[in-house]
């Protein structure tokens, strides 16, 4: 009888302890949005001479990501959408900056100079309605 009883309490201190932490909660998935960057609700990726920071971005669609260029030259910008540019051979000087919104839900690379690799990848999706 005493092992009955000091199972079952067993059995329910796990329950409550399980309870408490939120036990089947999956917390934050893979596509959770980021936090903005800038105090005006904007997203900003860095260009410097050693690539891109940070180099993966998910935002809401209709949210809007601006580019600055923090290197030592100018930078060619092409932003690809399903393997197709969207912007083109965008020439960023030193110290300026170039703003994008983006109304897709989808990934969007973001290529530097050329590169064959995207420095950054954008992904665009449409969050879940708050309930």
């Amino acid at each position: 009888m005493m092992r009955r009883f000091l199972w079952i309490s067993l059995v329910l201190a796990l329950t409550v302890v399980l309870a408490a932490c939120g036990g089947n909660d999956p917390g934050p998935g893979p596509e959770a949005l980021d936090q903005p960057t800038r105090p005006d609700g904007t997203y900003e990726i860095t260009i410097t001479d050693q690539g891109a920071s940070p180099t993966d971005l998910v935002i809401a669609d209709g949210d809007t990501v601006v580019m600055v260029n923090e290197g030592t030259g100018p930078r060619a910008l092409t932003i690809n959408f399903i393997g197709i540019p969207l912007v083109e051979d965008e020439m960023i000087e030193p110290g300026a900056e170039f703003e994008r919104t983006f109304d897709e839900p989808g990934e969007y690379e973001c290529m530097i100079d050329d590169s064959e690799e995207p420095a950054a990848v954008i992904n665009v999706i449409e969050p879940e309605p708050a309930e």
